[in-house]
């Protein structure tokens, strides 16, 4: 790891501290990355995991992520999907690790920055990414600090104080909405079903709810139904995979306030759930991007 005053490969002295953070379940590979990345100038974080990942990058922003794609629950494509829907931090390099060696559609789709092949050629393939990158940023001029700011406590967590029930059915889903939702501030009480979901409004009072609408035993139609006629007021937001245009004018009927689609960028999320939660949940999903997977 460089600290201020040693030099780098060029022999040029830097003054910044970088961090490349991989994210890889296996040990053995994941010690292999992170001796390949200090080699190329860089300090190192790890996690096994999506939602440990997520946590890193929102806490402490890394120069750049290296992630496989084959991760234990939420696939590293959804990582991707994840940063480069972001506004705050699709500027962050990634490079995907590819197990099967072809990258294949998925790739294409997500445009990670670069590629890799789970081959003998990783090791040479990601030093050479991390230093195509520079993320050492080997420079002489003093790091600019003027006009820089602050983030205040509602910066930082919009959802501080909010219980959102979520009802879905797909558990990496569930798990990286819940986490999106719990790293904004908001506490998260996860439903599989329509039925969950009545069961679960009977015991505490939720602020929100985001409702799948194809679900086993009770789809979402049918809950939401259900939910309004035991007088449950708070809004209930669709959460579909259908065109949320298309959708809404049945969705109004049913007794949703509104219609999110799925996929739905990180930030798009938050900011519509806070306001929801502010009561202008009129149509704030409308000409957001929908390319988050």
């Amino acid at each position: 790891m460089l600290i201020d005053g040693e030099r780098n490969r060029n022999g040029r002295a830097t003054n910044f501290e970088s961090t490349v953070l991989i994210v890889e379940p296996c040990r053995h590979q994941r010690d292999m990355l992170a001796g390949v990345c200090r080699a190329a100038g860089a300090s190192v974080r790890t996690a096994s995991q999506v939602p440990a990942a997520l946590d890193e990058i929102l806490h402490d922003r890394p120069s750049a992520v290296v992630a496989s794609a084959d991760l234990p629950g939420i696939p590293g494509k959804s990582l991707v999907a994840a940063m480069k829907c972001s506004p705050l931090h699709c500027t962050i390099p990634i490079g995907l690790i590819c197990a099967d060696g072809d990258p294949g559609r998925d790739v294409e789709v997500l445009r990670p920055d670069h590629a890799f092949r789970q081959d003998e050629s990783l090791p040479d393939a990601v030093r050479a990414f991390v230093e195509s990158l520079d993320v050492t940023r080997v420079e002489s001029e003093p790091v600019m600090t003027e006009h820089k700011t602050e983030p205040s406590a509602d910066d930082a967590h919009p959802l501080s104080g909010a219980v959102i029930l979520m009802c879905e059915d797909t558990i990496p889903t569930q798990k990286l909405q819940s986490r999106i939702l719990q790293l904004a501030g908001a506490e998260v009480v996860v439903a599989g079903n329509g039925l969950e979901a009545l069961e679960a409004v009977k015991d505490r009072h939720f602020d929100l709810i985001l409702m799948d609408i194809e679900m086993p035993e009770m789809d979402g139609r049918d809950a939401t139904t259900a939910l309004r006629a035991k007088g449950i007021t708070v809004p209930i937001v669709a959460m579909s995979a259908c065109d949320a245009d298309e959708f809404r004018p049945e969705a109004m009927k049913l007794g949703f306030d509104d219609v999110l689609p799925k996929p739905i960028p990180r930030d798009a999320f938050i900011h519509s759930c806070v306001g929801y939660l502010r009561g202008g949940h009129q149509r704030v999903s409308a000409g957001f991007d929908n390319s988050m997977s």
